[in-house]
């Protein structure tokens, strides 16, 4: 069995509040002598996670911005893939809208509706620091959006932005609930990435079929939980699974965070021949 593994960042393969995989470092080892892609599906942007790529020591490609774009290390494939766009060295599928569309909607959505909404673009490096937890150099990079934008809202407006779903949609954007943020993006989304990078492996990579695994703790994974063939959920900090993640093959992890991810992937894949 040839595996690719599709796993979100936060909550997941990092620690939910330290950011950190050591949690997972076993699980990665395994994945890397065996040769297994470990492909990260996140909300994060493509500067974060090149940074995040060299630290836990993998070359494989990525999807950055909940679907928006996939990147792709040029000599990556034996075959070269054509008409990609370049960014940064990497080849890049973008799947979404570019960010300038993205934050003159937003601001359309807070002048006609009177929507308290403070985004990414609107905020000090600082401020992000303060609501992540993160280092400022690394809110720097949070901060170079180029497909979606992540919100707060000042105040206690979850029903009116509800109300706003079908115009968002009627516009061509998707409004998604992480576990800090609302994200507002194009009509992209992890499942659609997940299948269109799949297909790239099997293309352009040494013909062998592939089967899926995707793991998630948040409703912003849940296209990628439906698109993959074994979708896991990982437990919450607080011991908790997301509500309203509800697929008739759905794996929930044993423990939290990374160490959820890391018993459940290698429960997984130990099972068959790799």
């Amino acid at each position: 069995m040839h595996w690719l593994v599709f796993t979100d960042l936060d909550g997941t393969l990092l620690d939910s509040k330290t950011y950190s995989f050591t949690e997972a470092e076993d699980a990665i080892s395994f994945m890397k002598e065996k040769g297994i892609p470990l492909i990260p599906c996140t909300s994060k942007t493509h500067e974060e996670v090149v940074v995040l790529r060299e630290k836990i020591g993998i070359n494989d490609p990525f999807i950055s911005e909940n679907g928006s774009a996939i990147f792709i290390e040029k000599s990556y494939f034996s075959d070269s893939i054509p008409s990609l766009e370049e960014k940064n060295g990497f080849g890049m599928v973008v799947l979404g809208k570019r960010y300038g569309e993205v934050i003159d909607f937003l601001a359309e959505l807070k002048e006609n509706f009177a929507l308290s909404a403070r985004g990414f673009h609107e905020m000090e490096v600082k401020e992000i620091v303060g609501l992540t937890g993160l280092t400022p150099k690394e809110s720097a990079l949070a901060k170079q959006r180029s497909f979606s934008e992540p919100f707060i809202l000042l105040e206690d407006e979850q029903q009116k932005l509800a109300e706003l779903l079908p115009i968002i949609e009627k516009r061509g954007f998707r409004l998604l609930r992480g576990n800090r943020f609302y994200h507002l993006l194009g009509q992209s989304d992890k499942g659609v990435a997940l299948r269109y990078l799949k297909n790239l492996f099997e293309k352009y990579g040494t013909g062998k079929i592939y089967k899926t695994v995707a793991v998630g703790d948040s409703l912003n994974d849940l296209e990628m939980l439906k698109a993959a063939d074994i979708p896991i959920l990982v437990k919450k900090a607080d011991g908790r699974y997301q509500q309203d993640i509800d697929l008739p093959n759905l794996i929930y992890s044993e423990d939290i965070g990374p160490r959820g991810f890391a018993q459940s992937v290698l429960s997984i894949i130990k099972e068959e021949k790799t």
